[in-house]
Parts: C-alpha cells; sequence; structure tokens
C-alpha cells in the first residue's frame, strides 16, 4: 500500500532529526569545548539562536536545514552575511564553533592548504582528453553504470586481487557524496567544502583545485572538446549554479543560476549530450517545511537546458506543469497552505538518442493530495523539453516502522562483465558474482585510512553514490551524514594488489 503524504512527512521529519543527533554526536575538532558545555555549539544555539530558527520566526530557516548548509555556509552568514548583526554579541571562535555544530563539519581557513600537490612530473603527464572517458554519473548516456571489459580494464578473475591503492581525505567534510568521473588518467570530484578536485589516477595528488560557492553532491561531467574548445567539466552546487571549467587547469569557463526558488538546488548529476547541458533540479523544501510557520509548499522539481557553449537557458521543464496557488486552508498557526508542489529530480537524466527523449524520475509530493508527476517517470522532448507521457511509480515501501525505508542498500550498483559492485550503509564494499550472488570480495570502508597527503581519511556509510570501475581501478566514496549513517570523508582507490 502507498505510504500516505503525513506519514512521508513524519518520516521525513523523523530523517532531519537523525541527521541533526549525528551532527551533534560527532567527534569535536581538538580543543573545542563539548556541545553542551557553557560555550559548547549547542549551548551557543539555546541562547542565541533557538528562539528563532525553532519556528519562532517564519522567515528564519529552521534549524532542520543547517546540516545541509554545511559550516562554511554558516560561518559566512554569522561574519560577513546576513546574520551578521545577530552575531554581534559572539566572538569569532564562538561563531565558528557554533557554525561547525550546527553545520556538521569542521571549517579551517584554508581547507585544501593539506592536500597533496602534484609535482611538475606529474603535471607534465597531465590530464588527456581526446577520450571523454566516463559518460557522467551512470557511465554511459543510458545511465547503464555498465562498463565493458576493455573500458573497464579489470575482469572477473582480477576482482579478488584488488587492494586499497591510495585514499584521498575530503578536508573538513563529514560526508563524501560527489562519485568521482574518470578521463584518461584524471579523477574529478567534488566535495562538501565546495571545492572540485583534479586528482592523478595513479599517485592521488591534485592537479588543480576550484572552489564553488556551495557544496558540490553531483559527479562531474567530463566533455572531450575539440581543436577550438578546450576539454570541459561541468557540475552543479547546493545552490542551484552550474558551472563550466577548464579540464586541464580548472579555469572558470561560465557559471549560471538555473533555480529561482529560494530552496533549489541540484543534488542529481547533470548530463552533456550535442551541445546541451541537462540539470535536474531538486530542494530542500521538505526541511523548510519543518517550520510550521512557512507557507507549504511552492517548489516544482525541473530539468534545465543550457548551450555547453556560454550556458545560455534553452528551456526549462517543471515535473509539475501547475503553479502552485493558495488552497483556501490554513494550518494550525494560521499560515496559508498551498498545491500543488514537490516532485523533485534527484536523479541524473537517461538519454535515449534513438527517440529523441530525456528520462527523469520524479520524488515525493510535498504536499496532500499527491500530484500524479511524483514519484513518477517523466520523459522530455531533448530539443523543446515538452513533456511527452509520464507514468506513476508508486511507493512500495511497506516498512513505515523504519525510518529509512531501505534493506541497508541505497547507493547504486555497478557492473562488469560477470562481476556487480556494490556499496552498503554499513560501509562494505562488496563484489558479487553476476551469475550466483556469491560474494567474491569485500572490503570494510568504515575505518581509518592514511591518505596521500598524510592526512586521517575516515570511512563511513556507502549512500548517493555508487562504485565507479575504469582503466583497472575501483573507486568509491566513503561517509554519508544524514538520516543516521555513519559519517566520513574518504576517496578510496583500489587496483588488483594495488598496483
Amino acid at each position: 500500500m502507498p505510504i500516505s503524504v503525513e506519514r512521508r512527512a513524519t518520516c521525513l521529519a523523523l530523517l532531519a532529526l537523525l541527521a541533526l543527533l549525528a551532527a551533534q554526536g560527532a567527534a569535536p575538532a581538538a580543543g573545542a569545548a563539548p556541545p553542551d558545555a557553557p560555550d559548547g555549539g549547542e549551548a551557543l544555539y539555546r541562547a542565541h539562536c533557538a528562539n528563532c530558527h525553532d519556528g519562532g520566526v517564519a522567515r528564519a530557516p529552521h534549524r532542520v536545514t543547517f546540516e545541509m548548509l554545511g559550516a562554511r555556509a554558516i560561518y559566512t552568514a554569522l561574519t560577513e552575511g546576513v546574520m551578521r548583526a545577530q552575531a554581534q554579541a559572539l566572538n569569532d571562535a564562538q561563531r565558528l564553533r557554533l557554525a561547525q555544530h550546527l553545520g556538521g563539519n569542521a571549517l579551517a581557513e584554508n581547507l585544501h592548504s593539506a592536500v597533496l600537490r602534484c609535482d611538475g612530473a606529474a603535471d607534465r603527464g597531465g590530464p588527456g582528453f581526446d577520450d571523454a572517458g566516463l559518460r557522467g554519473w551512470g557511465f554511459t548516456l543510458e545511465n547503464t553504470r555498465f562498463q565493458s571489459a576493455a573500458r573497464a580494464g579489470l575482469s572477473a578473475r582480477d576482482v579478488p586481487r584488488l587492494q586499497l591503492k591510495w585514499a584521498f581525505a575530503f578536508p573538513g567534510a563529514t560526508r563524501a557524496r560527489s562519485q568521482p568521473t574518470l578521463a584518461k588518467d584524471t579523477v574529478f570530484v567534488g566535495s562538501q567544502s565546495g571545492h572540485v578536485y583534479a586528482l592523478d589516477l595513479h599517485s592521488g595528488c591534485a592537479r588543480w583545485i576550484f572552489q564553488a560557492d556551495r557544496e558540490v553532491r553531483s559527479s562531474p561531467v567530463v566533455s572531450a572538446g575539440s581543436a577550438d574548445q578546450a576539454p570541459a567539466l561541468y557540475f552543479g552546487d547546493f545552490a542551484a549554479t552550474v558551472y563550466k571549467l577548464d579540464a586541464r587547469d580548472g579555469a572558470l569557463l561560465w557559471k549560471r543560476q538555473v533555480g529561482e526558488h529560494p530552496a533549489a538546488t541540484i543534488t542529481g548529476s547533470p548530463r552533456v549530450h550535442a551541445g546541451t547541458v541537462y540539470v535536474p533540479l531538486s530542494s530542500t523544501e521538505w526541511a523548510s517545511a519543518a517550520d510550521p510557520q512557512y507557507p507549504c509548499c511552492s517548489f516544482r522539481g525541473a530539468v534545465v537546458a543550457l548551450s555547453a557553449g556560454e550556458g545560455q537557458i534553452l528551456w526549462k521543464t517543471h515535473s509539475i506543469p501547475t503553479p502552485p496557488r493558495a488552497t483556501g486552508q490554513r494550518n494550525a498557526h494560521n499560515v496559508a497552505r498551498l498545491h500543488p508542489a514537490g516532485a523533485p529530480i534527484w536523479n541524473s537524466p537517461t538519454i535515449d538518442t534513438a527517440r529523441g527523449l530525456l528520462y527523469v524520475g520524479t520524488g515525493e509530493a510535498y504536499t496532500s493530495p499527491a500530484h500524479g508527476n511524483s514519484d513518477a517517470v517523466i520523459a522530455m522532448d531533448l530539443d523543446s523539453g515538452a513533456t511527452l507521457w509520464h507514468t506513476p511509480a508508486g511507493d512500495h515501501c511497506a516498512q513505515e516502522d523504519k525510518p529509512a525505508c531501505d534493506p541497508g542498500l541505497s547507493a547504486a550498483v555497478s557492473v562488469i562483465p560477470g562481476v556487480v559492485f556494490a556499496g552498503g550503509f554499513d560501509g562494505m564494499l562488496k563484489a558479487y558474482a553476476a551469475h550466483s550472488g556469491a560474494v567474491i570480495w569485500s572490503f570494510n570502508t568504515h575505518d581509518r585510512f592514511v591518505s596521500v597527503s598524510g592526512e586521517i581519511a575516515q570511512g563511513g556509510s556507502i549512500e548517493s553514490d555508487g562504485p565507479v570501475i575504469h582503466q583497472g581501478h575501483v573507486l568509491i566514496n566513503s561517509g554519508y551524514l544524514f538520516g543516521g549513517r555513519m559519517p566520513g570523508n574518504a576517496l578510496l582507490v583500489f587496483a588488483p594488489h594495488g598496483d
């Protein structure tokens, strides 16, 4: 039986609460006061912030949104942004402590200062882009997540010999959500701090580092370029901004804001095809709705098409075609209720070149009754964005007593001939024989690893992204601070015998 909108809202609120508890339970930085100490993060929040951000002020973001913002955005708001006046009573150490407590991650003056930089020899090896490598999050335009033996560079016989080759520690992070992508011998990956890294596949050193405005959760996409165009890297950030960089050196070529709603964000990975960048839009409005003073809800999921060359918006199609309107109903706090809203698009679009179509899956409705385009598959015309059909997928989750409503495996699986790779909430990365399901290799990523820079990389839950297999290597991000999952900041790279 499909889960009700009311029960779904309860589950989402509980997930947000679990995320906050996980953030509060994280180990404090060296020398930091415990959260409940008189000068600790939680005590500072209760003394200076709770009256507004626990629902007392309608326009104030509710506390459940802070962990998604991260410490850097909160600290900026307290020191030079919209909350500067309200934070005048706090000294800088208190602002930093409060930001790290609410954001759930550490904040340093220079987050990539400890990252190992490539020397001249590694730079001269340089990234080659005559082959675009992986075609984004799903490896192919069709999102099959299948790699042929030739492209994988790894056979079923090689898998039991996989060993850790190197580990990379995302500085100051408590989650690692941006699935890495490869082109030639370069690994491109985003981070919670908003840094995007170009790492050498063989050593893990950084060729270049770019700072985006907000967290980068999506998988970067590489376009090989041409004789008169530089190879490019495309990705989106948590503020619904799309970026295009020169993949050779990380220079910014353009960036474009694509979400007009204040809660809009980019979690799904963009897709590049035939000179167009297709970007899915989701939101954090489900968290905004935890505030009883918030008029719920007005966000509608969407796909935005941009020209790859200059970043102009070609078309934008909402998953719910009808704009939300006031229903005439009000909640217990006399706040107006709106309808319809929701159907965010969390996933990377699938391209059907034969039919000229783009397919996306939508998420939950934010209002009741649920719109028919929520929890559905939608087909859009590649050129115009016109919606041609939709098919409700329904919600068949029968375990309503479990907050996350899952069996323990949520990250995407990846396949090479004869082998299926999958990661779990417990941090275990496993390889299964495709014909029998037998486990032929496993590795516990929930551990501490010495990174290539000498820092400690902490593994945790595997969620959101999945294993990447390319050129004889297996890559996985480990760490996911949300919904009670185990935090972490590790990118782990494996090869047969570590070679």
